[in-house]
């Protein structure tokens, strides 16, 4: 047998050991694969910018969750941002800067912490009750995102006007589509892009 040969017929064999684990590990992949490899920048320094693309990856799966009416996927991604303030509240403490900035963007972080300890909390299979403390959060993490001037990360600033009782309600997105975290499967396609963080 030809060595081109046997090196087809070897990658026949260990391509679908090799999809098996792929599949498998999806789940584990690091969410900054999300939307490519490119690093974002920002005021901040590389790693706790890093830390802040980290923490909107989890608030995405947060709203995807909310967009399948999924109350415990919402409730592990309100988990994982926990976790993410509490890592970004240390290295800005390690920042040894008196900028600003850094205080405002600590008062966002207190803001969204405290309304993922009431997401924690509720047992809502409905996702009604997480999806009013969502609102806050997306709130509070946009804010957060236009201080420290992030850049190299494109984030889709979104509206829909009829949630809570036509009061409407922003949330952030990665893709342009609509996929609306406050109705779920009732109304899933409504709202509009209205501002995009590029």
């Amino acid at each position: 047998m030809s060595s081109s040969k046997r090196l087809i017929t070897a990658l026949l064999y260990t391509f679908p050991v090799w999809a098996m684990v792929a599949c498998r590990n999806t789940a584990d992949a690091p969410a900054r694969n999300r939307q490519g490899s490119k690093a974002a920048i920002s005021l901040l320094d590389t790693t706790a910018t890093a830390g802040m693309q980290q923490l909107l990856y989890h608030y995405y799966d947060l709203k995807d969750a909310l967009a399948a009416t999924r109350s415990t996927a919402a409730r592990g991604a309100a988990e994982a941002m926990q976790h993410q303030v509490s890592a970004l509240r240390v290295q800005l403490e390690a920042a040894d800067s008196n900028a600003a900035y850094l205080h405002a963007l600590q008062s966002h972080l207190d803001t969204i912490s405290g309304n993922l300890d009431h997401i924690l909390t509720l047992k809502d299979e409905s996702c009604e009750q997480q999806r009013v403390y969502f609102k806050p959060i997306s709130e509070a993490l946009y804010d957060a995102l236009k201080l420290i001037r992030i850049q190299h990360l494109t984030v889709y600033h979104t509206f829909c006007p009829m949630a809570f009782r036509e009061k409407g309600a922003f949330w952030l997105s990665e893709f342009p589509e609509i996929r609306n975290p406050y109705f779920g499967a009732k109304m899933i396609e409504c709202g509009e892009v209205i501002d995009t963080l590029r």
